[in-house]
């Protein structure tokens, strides 16, 4: 959960930063302009695109293969993403998949009379974060910039009963309870906190059956195409609402 001591002044000018999973906060936006007053826009690139996106000279940019794309996604003609363009940034799903984190590691803590000790478990967040491409862009803009706020929400987790294979593979992450995901959100603080990031986690009121996302907030003929990743613009509404409560509003007491 955020900090609304950690915002000490609200945020003039964001940029929300990600993949595919832009289009449902773009969405999201239309239908409740929840950010209020708040000038925002849009950074990035889907599919194959994202992984063209490298920094370059300390800034975000686009490759031949990502250009029209990040032009499309944009629409303001910002061609390069840098640290100080704006005073917070909100990266948004961005290819940090907790699906590929949190099953694993719950399937441990979930496990009767398991012990994992903090070390090793603070060397997987580590791991995890590292190999992220776009949790390293975070890193250096909050490094570059420790004035603005920068902020992380990973991709959320599976979509539940699309791919029974994926259930199947985690015997005991499927009965985790919320303590056990706490755990999992702490250790990731600590870690986004010793890099000035803060993590905007998935609602716990979204999950179910340990490691999954309600089918409620899954997008639109998700089983059919067999899309478990992609969410409703309703869960983006979630993830924004709880930002701008508590990072876009000025703090009145502390």
């Amino acid at each position: 959960m955020l900090s609304r001591v950690e915002a000490q002044s609200p945020p003039t000018k964001l940029c929300i930063f990600g993949d595919s999973h832009l289009s449902a906060a773009s969405r999201a936006l239309k239908e409740a302009p929840v950010l209020g007053d708040l000038a925002y826009e849009f950074w990035g690139a889907d599919g194959p695109s994202f992984r063209d996106l490298t920094l370059v000279d300390g800034r975000i940019t686009p490759g031949k293969i990502a250009k029209d794309v990040v032009a499309t996604v944009n629409g303001q003609g910002r061609e390069t993403l840098g640290p100080t363009d704006f005073d917070a940034f909100l990266f948004y799903g961005a290819r940090l998949r907790m699906s590929e984190f949190m099953p694993p590691m719950l399937d441990l803590l979930a496990r009767p009379f398991a012990h994992v000790s903090a070390a090793v478990a603070r060397k997987q967040v580590r791991s995890f974060l590292g190999k992220t491409r776009s949790y390293r862009f975070a890193q250096h803009f909050a490094a570059q910039n420790p004035k603005a706020s920068v902020v992380f929400t990973p991709t959320s987790l599976l979509t539940a009963d699309i791919l029974p294979r994926v259930a199947n593979g985690y015997r005991y992450a499927k009965k985790a309870q919320e303590p056990h995901r706490a755990i999992l959100r702490d250790l990731l603080d600590e870690a986004g906190r010793e890099d000035g990031i803060t993590f905007l986690h998935q609602p716990e009121r979204t999950i179910v059956k340990g490691m999954f996302t309600d089918p409620a907030y899954g997008i639109a003929g998700a089983q059919e195409d067999k899309d478990a990743v992609h969410k409703a613009p309703a869960y983006a509404r979630l993830i924004l609402e709880t930002y701008a409560k508590q990072v876009c509003l000025p703090v009145t007491q502390v």
